[in-house]
C-alpha cells in the first residue's frame, strides 16, 4: 500500500518521511537541530554532504528502515568532526 505504515494518513513519500509524517516530529525537530536553523528540511539535503551525518542520524533514530536496511546510524568519526546529538538509538 502507499500509504504511510506509521501514520496510515497519507501516501508514503519522500517528501512526507522527511517533512510531515506526525509519527518523526520528534526526530525531525532533532534532524531540524542538528542541520541549523537556516537549512529547509527538504528532498535536496538528501544529496547534501554537509547533511549526511546528520541525515543518517534521522535515519536511524526513526527506525523506518531498520528491518531492510539494518541500523543506518551513522558511524563515529575522529573527534575533529561537528558533534552530531543523538537520539534514542545512541
Amino acid at each position: 500500500s502507499p500509504i504511510c505504515p506509521r501514520c496510515n494518513v497519507e501516501p508514503e513519500t519522500v517528501t512526507h518521511f522527511l517533512k510531515y509524517c506526525p509519527a518523526f516530529k520528534d526526530q525531525r525537530r532533532l534532524l531540524r537541530k542538528n542541520m541549523g536553523p537556516d537549512t529547509e528540511i527538504d528532498v535536496e539535503i538528501l544529496g547534501a554532504k554537509q547533511h549526511q551525518r546528520a541525515l543518517f542520524a534521522y535515519l536511524g533514530d526513526t527506525k523506518r528502515f531498520e528491518e531492510s536496511h539494518g541500523d543506518l546510524a551513522p558511524v563515529e568519526q575522529p573527534e575533529e568532526e561537528e558533534e552530531i546529538e543523538e537520539g534514542a538509538w545512541g
